[in-house]
Formats: C-alpha cells, structure tokens, sequence
C-alpha cells in the first residue's frame, strides 16, 4: 500500500481555546488532530466551491458561447467576451 503524503501546520492559540477543542475533541471522541481536520474540511470545501471558477467542457463552451450570442443580447461586452472564446478555444 502506497503511502499518504501529508503537510504541517502549526497554529497558536489561546491557552483556554486550546482547552475548549480539546474538549470538544473528547466529546466527539477524537483526537486534537483528527477533530480539526473533520470540522474544519467541509467549511473549506464550501468556501473554495463558492468561490471557484466553473471551468467548462468544449461542449458546455459552445453551448454558453452561442447562447450569449443569440437574437436579443448585442451587448459589446458580451461581444468581445465572445471573441475572446473564439480565440482562445482555436
């Protein structure tokens, strides 16, 4: 079995906020460690799913392309966006 990388961080904290996850920890039955990471993922996926850029298929490209293209949206700015695809897809 191949092995797992993992990083470090150190964090400092407040002695009596130390003691609160500790606690919170124990409650959970967890480790320090193990408890900050599971409470802590979720909230940072969530945070970076927001915030993330779609990137989309060439499929999906078009299909937006030619639907911000359409009858009704003569916007310039859409225009050069449009334009900018174009060149960039090529």
């Amino acid at each position: 079995m191949a092995a797992t990388e993992t990083a470090s961080i150190n964090v400092r904290v407040s002695p009596g906020f130390k003691s609160d996850l500790q606690m919170a920890a124990d409650l959970e039955g967890m480790g320090l460690k193990e408890y900050l990471v599971r409470k802590l993922k979720p909230s940072i996926q969530k945070t970076l799913q927001s915030e993330r850029i779609w990137e989309l298929n060439e499929a999906d490209s078009i299909r937006l392309a030619n639907a911000l293209a359409g009858k009704g949206r003569d916007i310039p700015a859409l225009r050069e966006a449009m334009s900018q695809h174009k060149h960039a897809v090529k």
